[in-house]
């Protein structure tokens, strides 16, 4: 819900972004997150075509999907035509 939000003000100012989301260990040296969440992250969006969206990989996507509790919750992740998950900016 966070990412969607973020992602519609973003875009609402003109600023188009992409990334990626993923599930795990982080820590943090000086101000930079780093660990493997991070890593596999970025393995994962920079593999992917140039779109503008936050994409999920299996496991952001699974957390996801087990931690919707209704119905409505559905509409906060989309398939994209490429077959791949991200948060949804347009809810």
């Amino acid at each position: 819900m966070e990412l969607a939000k973020l992602t519609i003000d973003l875009m609402a100012m003109g600023i188009w972004i992409r990334g990626g989301a993923s599930l795990g260990p982080i820590s943090k040296r000086e101000t930079t997150p780093w660990g493997p969440a991070v890593v596999a992250a970025y393995k994962f969006e920079s593999t992917l075509e140039v779109n503008s969206r936050i994409a999920l990989d299996k496991m952001a996507l699974k957390f996801i999907q087990e931690s919707m509790t209704k119905k409505e919750d559905n509409k906060l992740i989309v398939r994209d035509d490429d077959g791949v998950w991200s948060s949804n900016a347009i809810v």
